[in-house]
């Protein structure tokens, strides 16, 4: 299945993203006017979604005037994918040198 926009309404209590299809990842897009206020606020909606989904990964995208995307991550978020992105002998490593 390829990406492509989800079906549910926004807030609603079963709500896991606006981007379906990719595996293990809840996608939030934003399009808000104030950027301060979505960047506050959308990427703790795409946790609760990540949640919801139990879903590992999760990012926010927001459009900025003009229609270029930002994505946005929390700090839990980031590490979760820095993590995940890693080879496994370095966490190997990583590890034995702890």
């Amino acid at each position: 299945m390829s990406p492509h926009a989800a079906n549910s309404a926004p807030g609603r209590l079963d709500d896991i993203g606006d981007i379906d299809g990719l595996p293990d990842t809840v996608i939030q897009v934003g399009n808000i006017a104030r950027l301060s206020e979505a960047i506050r606020e959308k990427p703790r909606e795409c946790e609760t979604q990540q949640n919801r989904a139990g879903a590992t990964f999760g990012a926010t995208f927001l459009r900025l005037r003009g229609g270029e995307y930002r994505v946005v991550l929390t700090p839990e978020q980031f590490a979760t994918l820095w993590r995940e992105a890693q080879p496994i002998d370095a966490i190997s490593d990583a590890l034995s040198a702890a």
